[in-house]
């Protein structure tokens, strides 16, 4: 059993895991923009802080 995650950690778990499935299912290819941090934030209902840290 995974152990829940909170706060800034599990939201850019949030992020890294919908973003490590866009680029599996072939939605991100390589070359392709990424999202800005305002557009990750939004689109994953999470604050600018965590995407901002994988950047």
């Amino acid at each position: 059993m995974t152990k829940p995650t909170r706060g800034a950690a599990g939201s850019a778990q949030k992020v890294v895991t919908a973003l490590l499935a866009q680029i599996e299912s072939g939605a991100l290819r390589p070359g392709d923009q990424m999202p800005t941090i305002a557009a990750l934030a939004e689109e994953y209902g999470v604050n600018k802080t965590p995407p901002a840290r994988l950047s």
